[in-house]
Formats: C-alpha cells, structure tokens, sequence
C-alpha cells in the first residue's frame, strides 16, 4: 500500500513495489533484494506461495521475507508463520513496528545499500 511505501521510503529504504505475487517473483527473480515485504492475502500468487517459490530461487533471501496479515488467529496462517520462523507484522501496525521489522531482517545479512520489496493486493 502507499502508507507502507512512505514508512519505508522515509526511513531511508530503497523500495520496489509489485501489485502482486507473481509480479514480486518475476521481480524478485531478477533483481537482487536485502528483503521482502508481502502481504499474505493477495491475488495470484498469495504470500505463502510466494514464499515458497523464493525458498526455491534464493533461499538465502527467504528467511528475510517479512509478512503482513491481519490473519494472525487462524490456525492454518498462525501454524505457516510459526513454522517459517520469519518475521510478520499484524494488521493494524504502527509505523515503528514496519521499521523495527525491516531492520530486524536486514540484520540477518547486512549489506551497504538498504532495499526491500514491498507486495500487497490490497486485501487483509
């Protein structure tokens, strides 16, 4: 979304955006990330599809991919969290907690330049 943008991009972030999963992967396919930022609800290629197909092309890059969802007491999405061990942001967020996110994974390997991609479709 646009707040995420602005929170990212005034914190100093270098960001790319996709309008969805399979536009994140085609990016993400080509272009080299410090992290990733995807909503787990969105059309096409959800997060956790997502994902998954990042484990298989840079898995180095997919303990770095932040998840977004409003979905966090569901079981099935509770469980898929737990079981990645990446970090995820609940919907509603504050602006602080986006940051604290972001460098928290770009911790996990630290680069001169920092960048992240940013998906959302826009649904919760």
């Amino acid at each position: 979304t646009e707040l995420l943008q602005t929170i990212l991009t005034d914190s100093g972030f270098q960001i790319k955006t996709a309008s969805n999963g399979d536009d994140a992967l085609q990016i993400v396919s080509n272009e080299d990330f410090d992290a990733v930022l995807t909503d787990m609800r969105m059309p096409g290629l959800d997060g956790q599809a997502l994902y998954q197909r990042i484990r298989e092309i840079k898995p180095a890059l997919a303990k770095r991919v932040i998840f977004v969802t409003g979905d966090t007491h569901r079981g099935p999405t509770r469980d898929f969290l737990n079981a990645t061990g990446n970090l995820w942001l609940s919907k509603p967020f504050r602006v602080n907690e986006v940051v604290n996110r972001v460098q928290e994974a770009l911790k996990l390997q630290p680069t001169a330049v920092p960048a992240a991609i940013e998906t959302t479709g826009g649904y919760n």
